[in-house]
């Protein structure tokens, strides 16, 4: 059987779109996978810690991530584990937010930890909306914090972060310090 050149080129293209869309659904199905397989060790390793995991997301940085916190206590400390590279390991030491409840109707940012070189990740808004969500479920009216004089050279940045994730941001007359709040 004769084939011209031009069918035979129109065929050739055919093919091998099929042969790359076959090798995209493969490459898709094993990442999933991939990542229930570090999900189910991830679960099995913090079951042993008495923590659960909140939630899986996505960081600017095409990492993705699991929002744990321990099974008491669902919003005092909230930490991000990477499901990066089919295995269980910490994403820059855990990037964690650690609270508390202050009164009846307040949560407190103690801290929020996340290591320089990753700070335009995503992580600290992961870690603040998760926060949000817990106090929202359990009632509480408003989250407040305090921004320290030991971060003083990096107000700027934080004043932005608090900002676009929805808080009020006050600093102190003397410029030292100051205070974030953010109420339903």
């Amino acid at each position: 059987m004769f084939i011209s050149k031009r069918k035979y080129v129109e065929l050739k293209k055919i093919l091998n779109s099929v042969i790359e869309e076959s090798r995209t659904k493969q490459l898709e199905l094993e990442s999933k996978i991939i990542h229930n397989d570090a999900i189910s060790r991830l679960n099995r390793e913090i079951e042993t810690t008495n923590q659960c995991i909140m939630g899986i997301e996505k960081n600017k940085l095409g990492d993705i991530l699991a929002v744990v916190t321990p099974k008491e206590q669902s919003y005092e400390q909230i930490m991000l584990y990477s499901l990066k590279d089919n295995r269980y390991k910490a994403l820059n030491n855990h990037p964690r937010l650690y609270a508390r409840q202050v009164g009846n109707n307040t949560i407190k940012i103690d801290d929020i930890f996340s290591q320089e070189n990753i700070r335009s990740s995503g992580n600290g808004t992961i870690l603040l909306s998760y926060l949000k969500k817990e106090a929202i479920k359990h009632g509480y009216t408003q989250i407040t914090g305090w921004l320290s004089s030991v971060d003083k050279t990096n107000f700027d940045k934080l004043e932005y972060f608090y900002k676009k994730n929805g808080f009020n941001v006050l600093f102190s007359k003397d410029g030292n310090n100051g205070k974030i709040y953010l109420k339903f």
